[in-house]
């Protein structure tokens, strides 16, 4: 696959054990395959464990929505 979706069901670290091995391998243009997590709260703890690059997107600057005042959308790559 190209992407893989995720909410927070699960640390971070087993949602990519779970699912890294069901991504393509080869680099594209444009944006890079992987996997788009969705998460609320302070994820920096996980981020630093991890060995993937990574950019985060605040919802709350797309979405107008209480729900998503703290909600963050992570693209998770190699």
């Amino acid at each position: 696959f190209n992407y893989i979706v995720s909410r927070a069901v699960a640390p971070l670290q087993q949602i990519i054990d779970w699912t890294s091995h069901l991504l393509i391998q080869k680099k594209t243009t444009g944006p890079y395959p992987g996997l788009l997590y969705l998460k609320g709260g302070d994820v920096s703890h996980e981020l630093k464990n991890i060995d993937w690059l990574y950019r985060i997107y605040d919802l709350k600057t797309i979405f107008s929505e209480p729900f998503f005042e703290t909600k963050m959308m992570i693209h998770l790559y190699k």
